[in-house]
């Protein structure tokens, strides 16, 4: 199911669901996607992905939703433009994120229910705007695991003033 958003003449956001009759079967996104060059924001939910699809082309990209995808192991932020606010990658599967210096404006960061099992990456400091960062894991562990987590993150955040959640979280 796409969605699509138009304002002022131009489509601004995006929303896929790649469910096809209860199976995920979208394994790329089409081409004519890269045609709407004001994009601001885009949601991907449901497919066969198993990386972050290359989005550098969405110069005025602020946010970006992406969930219920197969993602596996460590996940780079590689393919995100720089103009990214708000990233939401929940119920994916990922065990690690890795990031570098290239999102300057990504303020939020959602990754709740993932396989966190490693912790907060320390290239986490590498984003100079993050002041939010959701890390809760769902049913799995318990409050006193979650809180630990939390402050675990907050210390490898290198000591900046970042909120990080880590409260259970229940939403299926």
């Amino acid at each position: 199911m796409l969605n699509i958003t138009i304002e002022g003449g131009h489509v601004t956001s995006i929303s896929i669901d790649g469910r096809c009759g209860g199976q995920k079967c979208l394994k790329q996104l089409p081409k004519s996607i890269y045609q709407f060059h004001y994009l601001t924001e885009f949601s991907l939910v449901s497919t066969s992905f198993d990386q972050i699809p290359d989005l550098r082309s969405f110069r005025s990209l602020k946010k970006v939703s992406i969930a219920y995808n197969m993602f596996e192991g460590p996940v780079h932020l590689r393919n995100l433009p720089p103009s990214i606010e708000s990233l939401e990658l929940s119920r994916d599967g990922i065990k690690e994120v890795i990031v570098d210096d290239s999102l300057p404006h990504l303020s939020t960061f959602n990754l709740i229910q993932n396989r966190m099992e490693g912790g907060i990456n320390p290239t986490f400091c590498k984003l100079p705007s993050l002041n939010f960062l959701d890390i809760s894991s769902g049913c799995c562990l318990s409050e006193a695991q979650q809180t630990a987590r939390a402050d675990a993150a907050k210390r490898i955040l290198c000591n900046k003033n970042i909120e990080v959640s880590a409260s259970r979280s229940f939403v299926d």
